[in-house]
């Protein structure tokens, strides 16, 4: 059982991953960054699966698992089944690392409102993220400072054929 409180919980993963082939991650974009980093730090080479349960899931559409929770676990476990697992770009910003994109500037600032109040985030969902965006726009630009690496040159990391963080692809699985 893993805690919900953020400190307790990079620890906790790093515990429980340790000979495990798959991590299944009901959650978000962000839900599903923080796993990845956990498994990029070990080493792992359990793959990611990524389960739609965020506002919106960027990483589950992309890679074409339905919107639907139970459809998208059952393309993921008929992917797992099959050995049909991908390995996909990572990169590094400002010492995180991410899977799909990262944001700098207006897009950082509105995802930093919007994780400042989870509770209005669930309730309101995208409307939370368009409140975020006007209020972000109202405050004005801020100046940003970047290092980027694009791959990451570690390559335990960078190489496909070295541990990563893995996601399954269902192939051509309906969207549902």
């Amino acid at each position: 059982r893993l805690s919900s409180h953020r400190r307790n919980f990079d620890e906790q993963l790093r515990t429980a991953i340790p000979g495990t082939e798959a991590v299944a991650v009901l959650g978000g974009d962000g839900m599903l960054n923080r796993v990845a980093n956990v498994l990029a730090d070990l080493r792992s080479d359990a793959t990611l699966v990524p389960l739609p349960g965020g506002t919106t899931n960027v990483v589950a559409r992309t890679i074409g698992l339905p919107r639907r929770l139970d459809a998208a676990n059952e393309a993921a476990l008929t992917a797992l089944a099959a050995g049909a697992t991908a390995r996909r770009g990572w990169g590094r910003l400002n010492g995180h690392g991410f899977l799909a994109n990262a944001g700098v500037g207006f897009d950082a600032g509105v995802v930093r409102r919007v994780e400042a109040n989870p509770a209005r985030k669930a309730r309101l969902g995208h409307l939370w993220f368009a409140a975020a965006a006007a209020r972000e726009a109202w405050t004005g630009p801020r100046q940003v400072r970047l290092h980027a690496q694009l791959p990451i040159p570690d390559p335990a990391i960078a190489e496909p054929s070295l541990p990563a963080p893995g996601i399954p692809d269902p192939g051509t699985s309906p969207r549902n």
